[in-house]
């Protein structure tokens, strides 16, 4: 799966890495500690090695804090305990030393040692192999040479060790660094059995592969496809682990090609997961979601369109594109619900919860973003079309935008319909006429200075009310309450004095 902005052509890369001053004086320490365990008894020499994602990111000339250090002939929690005394003897300030137990759930394939060296946190595990059962994804792990400890990792890119001892790189798989040069996404293994050991490597695979702009062998996209692939996907991993490789996607350089990806490697379905009782003869127009995301990556390359959209807006940061991306990949769950206790439940808000274990708020905020969709693109219309700018009816919409947890968000319910509606038109000229409506419509906003409508509170309380109208509490205040609201917008400025006048007038019997 070729990508245009592989490695190919790009400077040859360095196998010197350069260790910053702190780092030196963390693998000091280290290498001291393994040359005094080396020496106890008739102990096998304790080889030291930093692996995975740090040697990696160094050799792309790249800052990395992840230092993991895999060990030869000793246990992590062990090596980290000597750690811990050999500094209290240099007279080192020592932090507690953490036991991480085996969790495979949480990326814990092995017993880990975590510490803290000269003020960076630092992981101690011992190099192992794994052998996986039929119907779990959890290993039983056992002590490993290096090269099993490579083998059985994710992608090639992530197997590369850096020797303590030799001050060298080591690639046992014998890929790792070409397929680094080349810009370049393979398993070490076979990709078939890469992923029944652990199907969450289909995911990490399309993760690096859209953080680095890096093409996929095609070998891996064959046997995603597999339905024995598919079913270990399904059936053996954990939702959290789906949610965190999708979150860091979505926080990612290139949550677009990411989301292509998963639809490309047909697993859609199996992120987006929708309730058992979800009807799957329903159509869902995937597609939807990889054209709203290509229209979200042209606006936030064009800072001025989020200007005239959403003036409100201080600026759009990394989290508010994050939960727009992530309202792309739901979108084609909208409007459908299902039935949950007798209540009905958007689809969208079932899938953020529970097929990918992220958290309320973000269930929150993108439910209300999508809901909106439908009222947005109304009113925008109408706006457009007849040139009536009523303010209580925007001011209403705002409101009742903001009240669904989006709060100083409501902008991104506009910047998201906006999306939607040039993704769902056929018009090549379509992102030009709808800008002009958009900003027709945010101008109308601003105009009748109602960006903090969201904010608009009751100018009289249900006490208030019962006080005034000499009546007792009853459902009635509610409807109350909403005729006040709706005058409150017709009345900008108008005071509690005022809005006890008006409802003598208008409600007492």
């Amino acid at each position: 799966m070729a990508n245009p902005n592989t490695r190919a052509g790009k400077s040859p890369i360095s196998t010197f890495i350069k260790l910053s001053s702190n780092e030196e004086q963390i693998c000091d320490v280290v290498l001291s500690v393994a040359t005094r365990l080396s020496k106890e008894g008739d102990r096998v020499p304790v080889i030291v090695r930093i692996a995975g994602g740090w040697v990696r990111d160094k050799l792309l000339e790249k800052e990395s804090y992840d230092l993991d250090f895999a060990l030869d002939n000793v246990s992590g929690f062990e090596f980290a305990t000597a750690v811990g005394e050999y500094m209290e003897k240099e007279g080192i300030e020592v932090r507690h030393i953490g036991k991480i137990e085996q969790n495979p759930d949480k990326s814990k394939h092995l017993e880990t040692a975590t510490t803290i060296v000269f003020g960076q946190e630092v992981d101690f595990v011992n190099l192992r192999t794994e052998v996986y059962h039929e119907h779990s994804r959890i290993p039983v792990a056992e002590f490993g040479t290096p090269q099993q400890d490579a083998e059985r990792r994710d992608i090639t890119i992530n197997s590369l060790f850096y020797n303590l001892h030799t001050r060298s790189i080591e690639d046992f798989t014998g890929k790792g660094l070409e397929d680094l040069e080349n810009g370049y996404i393979r398993t070490p293994l076979a990709p078939q059995q890469t992923f029944l050991d652990d199907p969450l490597r289909v995911l990490r695979v399309i993760r690096f592969a859209s953080r680095f702009g890096y093409d996929i062998d095609p070998e891996i996209l064959y046997a995603a496809a597999q339905p024995e692939i598919k079913n270990a996907f399904k059936n053996k991993l954990s939702k959290e682990r789906v949610g965190i490789e999708l979150d860091k996607m979505l926080s990612g350089n290139d949550p677009l090609r990411a989301l292509k990806l998963i639809s490309e490697f047909g697993y859609y379905r199996l992120v987006f997961e929708p309730p058992a009782s979800f009807d799957q003869e329903i159509v869902i127009e995937e597609d939807l979601s990889i054209q709203i995301a290509e229209v979200l990556s042209r606006i936030f390359d064009s800072p001025e369109v989020i200007t005239k959209l959403a003036p409100s807006l201080p600026a759009l940061n990394n989290l508010h594109k994050r939960l727009l991306y992530l309202c792309s990949a739901l979108t084609p769950y909208h409007p459908h619900t299902y039935m949950e206790k007798k209540k009905e439940i958007p689809v969208v808000r079932y899938i953020v919860m529970n097929s990918m274990k992220l958290c309320t708020h973000d269930a929150d905020v993108s439910s209300g973003i999508i809901s909106s969709l439908d009222p947005i693109i109304k009113m925008v219309n109408y706006v457009n079309e007849t040139g009536v700018k009523v303010r209580k009816d925007i001011g209403l919409l705002i409101r009742e935008i903001g009240l669904k947890f989006l709060s100083d968000l409501w902008p991104l319910a506009l910047i998201h319909a906006f999306a939607f509606e040039i993704a769902q038109s056929t018009d090549s000229n379509s992102f030009e006429l709808l800008s002009s409506k958009y900003e027709t419509f945010a101008s109308a906003v601003t105009e009748l200075n109602l960006a903090d409508a969201h904010k608009e509170k009751y100018l009289l309380s249900g006490k208030d009310i019962c006080r005034i109208l000499n009546i007792k509490p009853s459902p009635i205040i509610g409807t109350i309450n909403q005729a006040l609201i709706e005058w409150q917008f017709e009345n900008p400025g108008a005071t509690k004095e005022m809005a006890e006048t008006w409802i003598l007038s208008t409600h007492s019997e």
